[in-house]
Parts: C-alpha cells; sequence; structure tokens
C-alpha cells in the first residue's frame, strides 16, 4: 500500500487514522497496480484494519484483501444467518469474487477459503423468487479472474465436479464465458501455467462432451469465441467426428430469432460449425515411434465447406487474389477462418484485403484479434492497413452508458415539453389576437 519499501508500522498507522472511504480506495487501488496477479499484503495490515469493525473497510477486505485468515472471517460472516442479510450477501460476494485468495498456491480448496461443497452448492442452487436468491453466488464464482483452478476442474469436470446434472453444468460453464482466465496464460521462464493447460484441456473436452442441444451450442460457440484461439487444445485425431456431432442439431426457428451470431450471413449454429473447423483444422496423432504427428486437415477446393475453413484457417501463402476467390465462393465462412490465421494479419496486402470483406460484428472480432497479436507481439500495430478499415472502424457505432442514456431521454423530454410549450404560445398569441379584434369591433360598433 502506497510503497513496498514503506515499513508496515507507518502503513498501518496511516490506515488505522484513515476514513473508511479512503482505506477502501487504497486497498482496491493496490490490487489493480499489481494487476491481481502474485500480491501478498502483510497479514498484520488486515488483521489490524479487520479489529475496526467498520463495514466498508471489511467489504474491501473481503474483495481485495490478500491474508485466508481474514478472507475465512469474512466468508463465514458472510454465510452467517443473523445479522443483516444485504451486508452479508455483500461480504460473501466479496470473498467470492477476490481474485487474490485463488491465485495462492497453498489453498485448502478449489477456491481458495470457500469449501468446495459449497462451490457445488451454489452451481446446483436455481434461481427462486420466493426466497433469497443465490445464483449470483454463482455468477461471482465462474467469473472470478482467479479462479484458474476451478475452472479447469469444471471444465474436465474432475472431482468434486463430476456429477453436476447437465442443466446446470450447462449453465455454470456459459456464465463463465466472460471470465478473462479463458484467454490468460501466465507461462513463464519460471515454468508453466499448469492451470491455463488444464483450462485448455478442459475447453477440447468442452466441444466433445456439451450436450448437443440449443444450451449446449450456445454455450460451445461462446466458450470458444471467448478463448484464446492458441488456448484451447489440439486433437489426438481427426475432428470430423465432432464437427457431424454438432452438425447432427436441429435448431429451432425461435432459436435462430434470439441468438445472432457476429456473422450477418450465418445463423448461430453455422458460424460456431465454421469456427469449430477453422480452430481444429489440424490434430496431432501419435506414431509408432511414440512420437507425434502434426496433420493439418483441408483443402481449398474441398467440397466440405468446413474442411475449406479448417485450410484457409492455416495456409500460410495466401495472396489477395485467392482471398477473393475463397470469399467469393464461402462468404462470411471464409472471413470466420481468415480471422483464424496469424499469417493474414503480417502480410500488409493480406490483412488489407481482410479489412475489405469486414461487416457487422465481424469487425469486432478482427479489432480483438489485432490485441491479442498484439499483446504477445509487441511489435504489432494494430492500426488499419487500407483506407477501408480505417473506415470501418472509425464507423462503429460506440454506445452509450446508462448516464449517456438517462441524459438522452431528458432532452428528448425537455424538446417534447419545449414543443408543446412553443404550440401552446402560438395558440394563446392567435386567441389574444381574436380577443384584440374583437373587442376593437365592438368599440367601433359601439361608437357608430
Amino acid at each position: 500500500m502506497a510503497s513496498d519499501k514503506t515499513p508496515t508500522a507507518i502503513t498501518m498507522t496511516r490506515l488505522l487514522n484513515s476514513p473508511p472511504a479512503d482505506v477502501y480506495a487504497e486497498l482496491k487501488a493496490t490490487v489493480a497496480s499489481h494487476g491481481d496477479v502474485s500480491f501478498y499484503r502483510d497479514p498484520m495490515i488486515e488483521e489490524a484494519l479487520l479489529a475496526r469493525n467498520d463495514p466498508l473497510i471489511t467489504l474491501g477486505l473481503a474483495q481485495y484483501g490478500s491474508n485466508k485468515v481474514v478472507a475465512t472471517v469474512l466468508y463465514k460472516r458472510g454465510r452467517a444467518t443473523t445479522g443483516d442479510p444485504i451486508y452479508n450477501k455483500a461480504l460473501r460476494l466479496g470473498v467470492l469474487s477476490n481474485p487474490i485468495i485463488p491465485r495462492q498456491i497453498f489453498t485448502d480448496h478449489t477456491l481458495g477459503v470457500v469449501p468446495d461443497e459449497d462451490v457445488l452448492y451454489y452451481i446446483n442452487t436455481e434461481k427462486d423468487d420466493q426466497k433469497e436468491n443465490e445464483t449470483d453466488e454463482l455468477y461471482a464464482i465462474v467469473t472470478n479472474p482467479g479462479a484458474k483452478k476451478l475452472l479447469d476442474k469444471l471444465y474436465n469436470a474432475k472431482k468434486p465436479f463430476d456429477n453436476i446434472s447437465e442443466d446446470h453444468y450447462v449453465r455454470a460453464v456459459y456464465w463463465s464465458i466472460t471470465n478473462p482466465a479463458l484467454r490468460e496464460d501466465e507461462s513463464s521462464v519460471d515454468g508453466p501455467d499448469m492451470y491455463a493447460w488444464g483450462i485448455h484441456k478442459g475447453i477440447l473436452r468442452l466441444m466433445q462432451a456439451l450436450p448437443v442441444t440449443e444450451n449446449g451450442l450456445r454455450t460451445a460457440y461462446y466458450i470458444l469465441k471467448s478463448a484464446d484461439p492458441h488456448g484451447i487444445g489440439i486433437f489426438d485425431e481427426h475432428p470430423a467426428t465432432v464437427f457431424k456431432r454438432w452438425q447432427a442439431l436441429q435448431v429451432a426457428e425461435d432459436f435462430d430469432k434470439y441468438n445472432e451470431g457476429d456473422a450477418p450471413g450465418l445463423n448461430l449454429k453455422e458460424e460456431f460449425l465454421c469456427m469449430l473447423a477453422s480452430a481444429y483444422g489440424w490434430y496431432s496423432a501419435p506414431q509408432p515411434d511414440k512420437k507425434t504427428k502434426l496433420t493439418y486437415i483441408g483443402s481449398e477446393d474441398s467440397p466440405d465447406l468446413l474442411l475449406r475453413c479448417a485450410y484457409f484457417a492455416h495456409e500460410r501463402k495466401l495472396t489477395p487474389e485467392r482471398m477473393e476467390m475463397a470469399h467469393a465462393r464461402d462468404g462470411d465462412a471464409f472471413i470466420i477462418a481468415a480471422l483464424w490465421n496469424d499469417t493474414i494479419f503480417w502480410n500488409a496486402k493480406t490483412r488489407a484485403t481482410l479489412e475489405g470483406m469486414l461487416r457487422g460484428r465481424l469487425i469486432h472480432q478482427y479489432k480483438r484479434r489485432c490485441e491479442e497479436i498484439k499483446k504477445k507481439h509487441a511489435e504489432f500495430d494494430t492500426k488499419p492497413v487500407s483506407e477501408q478499415g480505417v473506415s470501418l472502424l472509425e464507423d462503429e457505432v460506440v454506445q452509450p452508458t446508462v448516464d449517456q442514456k438517462r441524459l438522452e431521454r431528458l432532452e428528448v423530454m425537455v424538446a417534447a415539453s419545449t414543443k408543446q410549450l412553443q404550440s401552446v404560445y402560438k395558440v394563446l398569441t392567435w386567441v389574444l389576437i381574436g380577443v384584440i379584434v374583437a373587442v376593437v369591433l365592438i368599440w367601433i360598433t359601439s361608437h357608430k
């Protein structure tokens, strides 16, 4: 807090004599400045702050604390059936969404200080408007960026998450799609990120194991869309079986009506299949000599659209002319495949060709791919390389904030009121003129 070199006694004294709002803000800011990774605060500071027994400071410790002992105390308070139920729930959600505690190596449970049986309880809890709704807790758990160990176990159906009902399992996985852990791999020279590897393996499993239902399709689509293209695992046999598994699904008209993807020319199922083929356009099969061989699938002229997507997602020698021909034949399906092909982004000509094909929400996918490449390669320039690309990205409509929407509604109301007042003013003006004319006529008539 303040500075890592500041003596604990000084930091503790300052915080113990600071207003609660300032302490809360500093607890939050200190964690944010460390990026939620490997952060550790002197336990004496948090224990002293807990002793202040201030509601706001206590909530801050639940959300941003790094002391397992303090977090355990706060979680038990949050689970209490006495006291203010709203504040108890806030403490509960604070600990469940705390990204620091679950990242610590030596934790008692999958989610830090939260017992596994409690996590299972939240996964299996139904939404019930007649009693306290605890589905907020599930959302806090599966979107916690520090919950990589949990996602590893959940996606791979490891104990104790290997016996969850289909509906509850799909719901938990679907709600996890916004978790940044799906795109994080903290491997370094010090060692691999084993939990990230587990998530990659889990995503691969989900493509094979999620139920072939409308809910399963929607979940698989968003998981694949949210993940890092290089963090989704690789099959050890030809993925045609997985493609056929999802091709067999028949979706209702209402599903297409209320579930749109990013490609204007494809429905959600078609877009997912193109993504699936683009993502898994190769496999690594074991050989008799115990080595593995990487095999690419598909071809430019394959009669199967999915095999064409698989090919264009990994082909390294594409030219603008070949891209134009493929796009003329396959439309948005080709764009999806191209978005998975990193080599297209590193060549100014092919990248400009891709920018000229973008439309609809596929523009957002293009921007995200540029940002993902930039994150791994600092030298990559995310700015568009074509005039059309510049125009497309500049023309994107920025979604207004809630306050902006309220202001717009207020402006509309004021404008309507002003227009109404102007109309009333005009009417009154003519009435006044009429009255004056009538008075004048009466006066003239009376003096004849």
